[in-house]
């Protein structure tokens, strides 16, 4: 059965508040559960209590695969795929992982194991830009 994560970088109102008051401000990923209410989006850690306010709009799910190298692969990564395989998938070498693709059931087994995240939209943005640019893209 797949898991259930997502991602999603800290809110950056807490940033501002960090700077004010001279406190550390992490901007990694966090990992968890997600949970929107009232109009805020939180990542809840695994079954605990603990909860970060998120960003929305750079909340990503797990696609339930990691990898070539082990890393998990989540909805806004952009991957490197060898050329024989992209032809086959008839995408680029370089593509972003889409919503759309998310909904397969990730049984993809050999695939997704030449597959190399070389990063995301959020923590590269022109790298982003240049994939979706130039990408082909493909429905599911």
């Amino acid at each position: 059965m797949k898991e259930i994560r997502f991602r999603a970088k800290p809110f950056v109102f807490l940033k501002e508040l960090a700077d004010v008051n001279n406190y550390c401000f992490d901007d990694e990923w966090e990992y968890g559960y997600f949970v929107k209410a009232c109009d805020m989006a939180f990542i809840a850690k695994n079954s605990t209590f603990l909860i970060d306010q998120v960003d929305p709009t750079t909340v990503g799910l797990y696609l339930g695969c990691k990898d070539k190298n082990g890393i998990e692969i989540y909805e806004d990564d952009i991957i490197q795929a060898p050329k024989s395989l992209s032809a086959e998938l008839e995408l680029d070498d370089r593509f972003v992982i889409e919503a759309d693709m998310l909904s397969l059931d990730c049984n993809w087994g050999e695939i997704v194991e030449e597959w190399e995240i070389i990063g995301n939209r959020w923590d590269n943005p022109k790298l982003y830009e240049e994939v979706k640019k130039n990408g082909k893209s493909k429905s599911y």
